[in-house]
């Protein structure tokens, strides 16, 4: 069997190093939880019994062919768990939008036209909830700077006709 350690060593060159080493060691179960004279003993894990392998086996080879002087430590790396960023931000934005429900489609609209934007650049919810309200407002703006000059081109056009149908009729 085989699994991934993190070592924390002095290397041959005299500087400290980190190293992720797959090592292969006996085959491990977990060992379930046991009680002996009272005593609830938790129970153990593949990862834990790893750990009291390397603890008792000589390292001395193995520290010779990763060019190790001397190691500190070494620790099984947890595994982090793969979240979609998309769903995670969704369910973040969700009380937002429950309260101010005109915001849902053009908020779902900009989450689908910018996620290169928004995901897979290590924002926190709070910086891409930002950005898309910052876009939310920019859209907004425009929209309405576009109604406004229309509304004026319309006014300016009636008070154009509007003036030739007085001429017109003073005439």
């Amino acid at each position: 069997m085989k699994t991934k350690v993190k070592f924390k060593a002095l290397s041959g060159e005299n500087k400290i190093v980190t190293r992720t080493i797959t090592i292969e060691h006996p085959t491990f179960e977990v060992i379930p939880q046991q009680q002996w004279n009272g005593i609830t003993f938790k129970e153990t894990s593949v990862e834990a019994q790893v750990i009291q392998w390397l603890d008792s086996i000589d390292k001395h080879d193995f520290m010779v062919k990763h060019d190790f002087s001397i190691i500190f430590d070494y620790w099984i790396p947890k595994k982090m768990k793969k979240l979609n960023e998309v769903q995670n931000f969704i369910e973040f934005a969700k009380p937002y939008l429950a309260r101010y429900h005109i915001l849902e489609r053009p908020f779902r609209a900009i989450i689908s036209d910018h996620k290169s934007l928004l995901f897979g650049h290590h924002k926190s919810n709070e910086t891409k909830m930002k950005e898309v309200l910052a876009i939310i407002d920019s859209c907004y703006k425009v929209a309405l700077g576009t109604l406004d000059h229309i509304n004026k081109v319309i006014l300016s056009e009636k008070n154009v006709k509007t003036k030739n149908i007085y001429e017109y009729q003073i005439s």
